[in-house]
């Protein structure tokens, strides 16, 4: 099971070898794994050499599709191209294609060609908010601001219930100094998808910076609600009730801190020193 996990990048046998490390009292070791990412519950083949030779005499663009996700997973973005350039061919004018084949080209710094294909997707699907959420980002990494500003209010107009464009829209204000707009933008990203941290850990942090601790602590819990085990949430909770004196929510939190194995142990040390200086002990 430890050759195949080596041999897949951790993609197959993920979750099994948790459990036989725990089964078999290796607790650090089934940590360790666990540590390194969240489980995806999702089923995957092993690899499979003959299929490879079949797929460039393949018609079906889906198999195609699935065929370059799975050359990305064996970090092998060129024949990944290949397949989806394949696709492409044979049907130009699916969106989603183009969004797969930028998203390859753009982590490859091809980032003109991966615009065309970005431009090209949102064209043909005006109703996929991804497609136009990677277009702002990508303009905006190539210092074109104002094209990126059009594309965003492009892009929430075909798409305004899209948490991820007011979540773009939010970091946008924000870098242009709007911290009120930034936040509107932030809550609304929220209140379209509720059920997903990383945002509430996002607006945390704003609030944080900008010394509206309440609310920053507020929405701390409110991403624990989402997400009850999150890292970021566990570990900010915790060292603020270490830095404000409240030694009861400092212990509760640093030990649900410690039995999280997705935050860094050096983290989790630096916590407890932080405990020891601000309490005069050290946490039990």
């Amino acid at each position: 099971l430890e050759r195949v996990l080596a041999l897949s990048n951790e993609r197959l046998g993920y979750d099994l070898i948790v459990t036989v490390y725990q089964q078999l009292g290796m607790q650090s070791r089934a940590d360790a794994i666990r540590g390194r990412a969240k489980a995806s519950g999702a089923y995957r083949d092993p690899p499979d050499p003959w299929i490879e030779i079949l797929y460039d005499d393949c018609y079906d663009v889906y198999r195609l599709s699935m065929a370059a996700g799975e050359a990305m997973d064996r970090d092998d973005p060129q024949l990944a191209m290949r397949r989806l350039e394949r696709a492409i061919e044979i049907a130009p004018d699916n969106g989603s294609l183009h969004f797969q084949l930028a998203a390859i080209l753009q982590a490859q710094g091809a980032l003109s060609q991966a615009r065309g294909h970005l431009e090209r997707c949102t064209s043909l699907a005006p109703d996929f908010s991804d497609g136009w959420a990677h277009l702002v980002d990508l303009l905006a990494r190539l210092g074109r601001s104002r094209e990126a500003d059009q594309a965003l209010a492009a892009g929430l107009a075909h798409c305004p219930d899209s948490p991820g464009l007011h979540l773009t829209h939010a970091r946008r204000l924000l870098q242009k100094g709007d911290v009120e707009g930034a936040v509107g933008a932030f809550r609304q990203s929220i209140a379209l998808r509720p059920n997903e941290a990383d945002t509430y850990i996002e607006l945390a942090s704003l609030f944080f910076k900008l010394d509206r601790v309440d609310e920053g602590v507020a929405t701390l819990h409110q991403a624990l609600e989402a997400e009850p085990d999150n890292p970021a949430a566990l570990s900010t909770l915790a060292y603020h009730a270490i830095i404000s004196g409240n030694r009861p929510a400092a212990d509760r939190w640093l030990r649900e801190a410690i039995d999280q194995p997705r935050i860094d142990r050096e983290q989790i040390a630096n916590l407890k020193t932080a405990y020891r200086q601000r309490f005069g002990e050290s946490f039990r």
